[in-house]
């Protein structure tokens, strides 16, 4: 049975053929994408709330708007040198293993497949080695993590930036049902968040201009200084629309 995570009400996935999600969980995360130990804890996702538009109107990102897409994902059945070879020239570091309709059955990282491909040595024998038929190349599905941590593409970006923050990792599939559909990683968050204030104040200025005001506009970390208003009527309606534009948290007019 395969159960899915989500930020709002944590579960899990759940590959099909383990009886046991809780059985020998390990104690400690992995840098697999996946959440390996403990109990999961409710992740309290945030969403900021505008304090100036409307009554519990919320202005905010979907994880789909942000996430990278299409995934780099890898079959079960994929030998490890084969996924080795896309985690380097993709230059990431973990990818969701999905079966042949799409659907997450599990993560897999470099720190899974490193050790398994420093088993075979590059050296001359010392002496003659027997074959063995056992010695078949090793599969993803044998290194991956069963147990992942996913966010629906629908789900607010705070929600997704949350999770990423407070717990250990680097990256989270995409999820529409059980298809993967992108992932989202911190690294496209720094970006997000490096160019927040340019991209909002952008955007605001191109309302205002198309509305025939010239007022003057700076973006400190999501908050947003409106100078030029006058009055009570025209600091509301720079409240109003400096506050439409989605990842302002304030807007102070004046």
């Amino acid at each position: 049975m395969l159960l899915r995570v989500f930020v709002h009400q944590p579960r899990c996935h759940h590959a099909p053929n383990d009886p046991d999600p809780q059985a020998g969980r390990p104690d400690t995360a992995g840098p697999t994408g996946a959440f390996k130990g403990g109990t999961f804890g409710p992740a309290q996702p945030y969403v900021r709330r505008h304090p100036l538009i409307g009554k519990g109107t919320v202005v905010s990102m979907r994880t789909s708007e942000l996430m990278t897409t299409p995934a780099i994902t890898v079959l079960g059945e994929t030998p490890v040198s084969e996924a080795l070879g896309l985690l380097d020239r993709n230059q990431i570091t973990a990818m969701p293993v999905v079966d042949r309709q799409s659907r997450l059955i599990g993560v897999v990282s470099e720190a899974d497949l490193i050790p398994d491909a420093l088993l075979v040595q590059d050296h001359v024998p010392s002496h003659p080695m027997k074959a063995s038929i056992s010695g078949r190349p090793r599969r993803v599905a044998e290194l991956m993590v069963n147990l992942v941590m996913s966010v629906g593409a629908d789900e607010d970006l705070d929600a997704a930036i949350d999770l990423l923050r407070t717990s250990m990792v680097k990256s989270l599939p995409v999820v529409e049902g059980d298809h993967v559909v992108g992932v989202i990683s911190r690294s496209d968050v720094i970006h997000y968040l490096a160019g927040r204030d340019t991209r909002i104040r952008n955007e605001i200025l191109d309302l205002l201009r198309e509305r025939d005001l010239d007022w003057q506009v700076e973006v400190d970390d999501g908050i947003v200084h409106v100078r030029g208003a006058i009055g009570e009527l025209e600091r509301e309606r720079a409240e109003a629309i400096a506050g439409s534009v989605r990842g302002v948290i304030a807007v102070h007019a004046a």
